[in-house]
C-alpha cells in the first residue's frame, strides 16, 4: 500500500459561444437569429433587446413579453409571420430604433396588448402585409379594460387596421405618422364587406394630442362605447369610394 500527497490542476479552454445565440451585456443583448430573439424575450434578466440584423421568424413561436422590455432595432427589421408579440399584465414593451427605418413587419398583427400590458412606440416603422383577415398593426385585446397604447413617433403603414381597441383600454397619439391603404371594397372570402379604418376603436378612449392619421376609407372610427379627446394633430382621409 501506497500513500501519498498529490497536487491535480485542470485547465480548459472556455466553450466557443453559438453567434447565432447574440452576446449579453448586463441587462442587455443583441441578437441576430428567430431562436436567440425568442430566447431574450423569455429571459426576466433581459430588459433591452438590440437586433444585430434583419430576423425573420417563420413559424408560430412564444412572443411573450412579461417584464418591462425595449427592443432597439438599429435599423433592421423583424419579421413575424405567422405569430405576433403578446405583451402580458404588468409589462411595458417600447419599441424604438435610431435609424427610423427598422422596426416589424407582419401579415396581420404586429403587436397585441392584454389586459394589464402597456406598448409604447417610441420611433421606428410597423407595417402589416395581409389585407385580409381584419388584422391591425398595434392590437388592444378583447377583454383588455387596463391596457394602452402610446405612440410616440415612428411610422406606422397597416394593409387594414393600423390600431384597433376591443376593450375599454386607452390609446394616445403624441406624434408620428399612421396610414391605412385599406378600402371600403374589402371583401373576405366568404364575400362579406368590411369597413377599414387607419385608428378603430369598438371600446375605450383615445387621446390624440399630435402626428398624422391617414386613411383611406376612413382615418378615425369610434364605434360602441368608444370615446375620443382630440386636441392636436392632424387627421386626413382620400376616399375615392362610394360611402
Amino acid at each position: 500500500n501506497v500513500t501519498g500527497n498529490f497536487r491535480v490542476t485542470i485547465t480548459a479552454n472556455p466553450a466557443e459561444q453559438d453567434e447565432s445565440e447574440g452576446t449579453i451585456s448586463g441587462t442587455s443583448q443583441e441578437v441576430s437569429s428567430a431562436s436567440s430573439f425568442a430566447k431574450a424575450l423569455q429571459n426576466d434578466e433581459i430588459n433591452t433587446i438590440e437586433l444585430e440584423k434583419d430576423i425573420t421568424i417563420s413559424k408560430n413561436a412564444n412572443l411573450v413579453v412579461d417584464e418591462d422590455t425595449t427592443i432597439n432595432f438599429n435599423g433592421n427589421t423583424l419579421t413575424v409571420q405567422p405569430g405576433n408579440i403578446k405583451v402580458k399584465d404588468g409589462a411595458e414593451l417600447v419599441l424604438s430604433d435610431d435609424n427610423g427605418t427598422g422596426g416589424i413587419t407582419a401579415a396581420k398583427n404586429a403587436v397585441t396588448v392584454e389586459n394589464g400590458g402597456e406598448l409604447t412606440v417610441a420611433s421606428g416603422t410597423y407595417e402589416t402585409t395581409e389585407y385580409l383577415g381584419r388584422g391591425s398593426v398595434f392590437t388592444i385585446a378583447e377583454g383588455a379594460d387596463n391596457a394602452k397604447i402610446t405612440i410616440n413617433g415612428g411610422t406606422i403603414n397597416a394593409d387594414y387596421f393600423a390600431v384597433a381597441s376591443y376593450s375599454d383600454g386607452e390609446v394616445e397619439i403624441n406624434g408620428g405618422e399612421i396610414n391605412s391603404s385599406a378600402t371600403v371594397k374589402n371583401t373576405d372570402e366568404s364575400g362579406a364587406t368590411y369597413h377599414a379604418y387607419t385608428v378603430r376603436l369598438s371600446k375605450g378612449h383615445l387621446t390624440m394630442n399630435g402626428g398624422t392619421v391617414n386613411g383611406t376609407h376612413g382615418a378615425i372610427a369610434l364605434i360602441g362605447t368608444a370615446s375620443a379627446t382630440i386636441d392636436g394633430g392632424t387627421v386626413t382621409v382620400n376616399n375615392s369610394y362610394e360611402g
